[in-house]
């Protein structure tokens, strides 16, 4: 797996719920999406560290801390898109469906974009 490719993930994501106008989904206000828009950055420079890490131990750190920034930033958006759905019971089993950080966010994407 790519690590780029769960920030790209995320990114569209992002990108969808700050598109939410009211008509689908209620909106974020703009200071919760900034919150999120940091730790996607965070995501990033760690995701530049991994890439640049050359000692093996180094690299498998910042693996696993770019799954956990993933899969917190994740949650909150799939939070958000539930429980504006009202939908809270259908996040708790999207998070004990996927044991892959990269399926979790793909399935997120999806519920945000209007999928189902």
């Amino acid at each position: 797996e790519n690590p780029r490719d769960l920030v790209d993930a995320i990114e569209s994501a992002l990108a969808a719920v700050r598109k939410q106008d009211g008509t689908d989904l209620v909106p974020l206000a703009p200071e919760d999406i900034a919150v999120l828009e940091d730790v996607l950055a965070q995501l990033r420079r760690i995701v530049r560290a991994y890439e640049n890490a050359t000692v093996p131990s180094e690299k498998e750190d910042r693996l696993k801390d770019i799954a956990r920034t993933a899969a917190s930033v994740s949650a909150t958006l799939g939070r958000y898109a539930l429980k504006a759905e009202g939908k809270v019971d259908r996040f708790i089993a999207l998070t004990e469906k996927y044991e892959k950080v990269k399926d979790f966010v793909a399935a997120i994407w999806k519920l945000i974009s209007g999928g189902s």
